[in-house]
């Protein structure tokens, strides 16, 4: 009976984890955690990493971030808040499918100690994308870039 009950536990316990692995298929609502961004205003995100045992995981203040209709060339940027991480050279990518036109974003690095990324949203293009935000030794996070 023991060992029934241990390997019900262990198949739920599976069924769970895998499920957590399930990818979202449409972007958040728009509401407190979405950046509302124009040409030449300040259009930062804050990246935080937290830990737990051998697990961390990085999360942002802006869920989603709308570029307004008629903008173009906006700058958004991403600081991670923990000196001890750094961006990977693939910091901010585009890779989950439907991916945006090839010269929507341009993206780096920026300056020493690799704790900035930038990308100029040329906005040529009406959408909305996932994008990953890559840390180095984190899981990748993926919230939701928009062009209105």
């Amino acid at each position: 009976m023991a060992t029934k009950t241990l390997l019900s536990a262990v198949a739920v316990a599976a069924v769970l984890m895998g499920c957590a692995h399930m990818v979202m298929v449409k972007p958040p609502p728009i509401d407190a955690q979405t950046l509302r961004c124009r040409t030449g205003q300040s259009c930062d995100i804050k990246v935080y990493v937290r830990c737990f045992l051998f697990w961390c995981e990085a999360s942002v203040d802006q869920k989603l971030v709308v570029i307004e209709k008629g903008q173009k060339d906006v700058v958004i940027r991403w600081e991670l808040q923990d000196p001890h991480y750094k961006f990977a050279a693939n910091g901010i990518e585009f890779v989950t499918p439907p991916l945006p036109p090839p010269n929507e974003f341009k993206c780096r690095i920026l300056g020493p100690g690799d704790q900035r990324f930038q990308c100029v949203d040329a906005h040529d293009t009406s959408g909305i994308w996932k994008y990953n935000v890559n840390v180095i030794g984190v899981r990748t996070l993926d919230p939701w870039v928009a062009n209105e």
